[in-house]
């Protein structure tokens, strides 16, 4: 007898969740239905966060979509609840992952599910794969990343503000540092007003998004953040507003000032080692232009080696 549904929301989208296999879910290091730790779908996308070691990607899996049908059921009486999803998808994880990274909460896979996996109508899809329950502390970590976010902000606009006016600055720009500091002490105020609990989960970035111009994403909180991974090469000591440098980088950003990290210790990240480091972009600054200029939080890291010698990933 199958169990019932269960519906859940995330990212503001109902999933319908159907019975569970009675395969045991797969860990990273296993092979089989994979042990989602979160699951959403938003304009057509297919969002999910797994267990991984350092080397989980998009092609460790592989996705099963059954087309379910109602041919036989009963007529559904007036107050009826609404047919049963069209499709039926389940997450099959392919490749054991048996690297030794230290990635806690674990990474976040996309899919397009029309282009990959021939499924027009996302709003109508069953998931049969099991969802861990209270998977809750890379948002609240998220949280507190933007948290510092804003008292960065603030702290730098005060600092340009006394500047201006000792003389050391630009006495020109008094006004509009002032006007910058209160709308940063505001944002700060109103965004802590809200709960951990009401924090979106991170999507990853469209392609071809991480250039060092964007014209279209507004300056302040990114909700949802979103994710990137780069590739870094640590020459010095990092802590809480350093900035992190990535391979591609030039002079014109993009630009990664540090809110944050898994674990909570930037240490980890040692001098003279290379690093494939996943990012979620949580605040844009204001910069020159619309040249790109994020607090980040590191959400995974993986060690790629010894850094070159002129410090270059």
């Amino acid at each position: 007898m199958k169990a019932p549904a269960v519906t859940i929301i995330a990212m503001g989208i109902a999933l319908s969740l159907g019975a569970q296999s009675a395969q045991p879910p797969a860990g990273p290091r296993e092979t089989g239905p994979a042990l989602l730790r979160e699951i959403a779908i938003r304009d057509g996308r297919l969002h999910f966060r797994v267990d991984s070691n350092g080397c989980t990607d998009r092609d460790s899996f592989r996705f099963d979509v059954a087309r379910e049908s109602s041919a036989g059921s009963a007529p559904a009486a007036p107050a009826a609840p609404a047919a049963p999803a069209a499709w039926r998808l389940t997450i099959i994880r392919l490749r054991p992952d048996e690297c030794k990274a230290f990635i806690p909460d674990g990474v976040l896979v996309d899919v397009d599910l029309a282009a990959d996996l021939g499924i027009r109508d996302w709003r109508a899809v069953s998931v049969a794969n099991q969802v861990l329950a209270g998977g809750h502390a890379l948002q609240h970590e998220l949280f507190q990343a933007c948290r510092r976010a804003f008292d960065m902000e603030v702290r730098g606009y005060q600092e340009r503000v006394a500047a201006a006016e000792s003389g050391t600055g630009s006495r020109e720009n008094i006004a509009a540092f002032r006007e910058k500091l209160r709308q940063a002490r505001q944002g700060r105020e109103s965004f802590l007003q809200t709960q951990p609990a009401q924090y979106p989960s991170p999507v990853p970035e469209k392609p071809g998004s991480a250039t060092v111009f964007d014209e279209q994403t507004p300056f302040g909180l990114l909700l949802p953040p979103v994710t990137r991974r780069v590739e870094s090469a640590v020459d010095r000591p990092l802590g809480e507003g350093s900035l992190l440098t990535a391979a591609g980088g030039t002079r014109s950003g993009p630009f990664y000032h540090l809110a944050g990290i898994v674990g909570g210790d930037y240490a980890i990240l040692r001098e003279g080692r290379r690093y494939v480091i996943d990012l979620c972009l949580v605040y844009r600054r204001e910069y020159i232009g619309f040249m790109q200029d994020h607090y980040v939080y590191i959400s995974g890291i993986r060690d790629a080696g010894p850094a070159a010698r002129d410090g270059r990933p």
